[in-house]
Order: structure tokens, then C-alpha cells, then sequence
């Protein structure tokens, strides 16, 4: 998902990716394609148990922000026509992930706490 967002009252182009291997500094904070730099990781969630896994990436080169995402193998890019923040039970959702490729799933369940899951009351 690309955007704008603001980390220390600046607003900045950027991407919102995976956090997992990234950090907010040193190793693993410089995003690269193709040998060349794109961004910089500014803003990140990801612990082992917390609720999250992302990282909101500034450009840092003159790539420019559309509403297009990499999709299947038979639609190379697809567009985002619209978001939504509460998504209701049956609602298929994509995704692609750089190294996992594209897959589908059905919204199952909404608002489930971490803490019941796999408690029996």
C-alpha cells in the first residue's frame, strides 16, 4: 500500500510492507531494488506475540505513488479501487508478498482478542 504518512510531525511519501526483518535502524533498515535503495524504514510494529507485523517505509528515491499492486501471475499489476477499515466475515482479501507471491483468504472472525484464542471457558 503506498500513501503518505507523518513520523516526527514530518509527512513523508512512502510504503506500507511487512515488518518482519526490518528495524528502525542499522542492519535492516535500508529497503533495496535491484542493488539500489528505495526506502528507509521509519515507523515499525513486529514482536513475537504483539498485534502487528508492519513497517511504514519513506521512498528515498524518485519512485512516485500509485494505487497499483503487484497480483497473480495471469494480472501482473492490479489497482486498489477503495479501502475499508471494517471488513465483514466473508469478505475475500489478497494479498502479495514478495516472498510468499499471491494468495486469497475468507475474513473468518473480526475483533478477536490474542489472549481467548484456543481458551476453552
Amino acid at each position: 500500500m503506498s500513501g503518505t504518512f507523518t513520523s516526527n510531525n514530518v509527512q513523508h511519501n512512502g510504503i506500507i510492507t511487512a515488518g518482519h526483518s526490518l528495524a528502525i535502524s542499522g542492519t535492516n533498515q535500508i529497503l533495496f531494488r535491484g542493488g539500489s535503495e528505495f526506502g528507509r524504514v521509519s515507523l515499525l510494529m513486529y514482536q513475537n506475540g504483539a498485534n502487528g507485523d508492519w513497517a511504514a517505509v519513506r521512498l528515498t528515491n524518485s519512485d512516485r505513488l500509485s494505487n497499483k499492486i503487484y497480483g497473480s501471475s495471469t494480472a501482473v499489476l492490479r489497482s486498489i479501487t477503495g479501502t475499508v477499515d471494517d471488513v465483514p466475515v466473508g469478505t475475500v482479501v489478497s494479498k502479495f508478498g514478495y516472498m510468499s507471491g499471491y494468495a486469497r483468504a475468507n475474513v473468518t472472525a473480526q475483533n478477536i482478542n490474542r489472549a481467548f484464542l484456543g481458551r476453552k471457558e
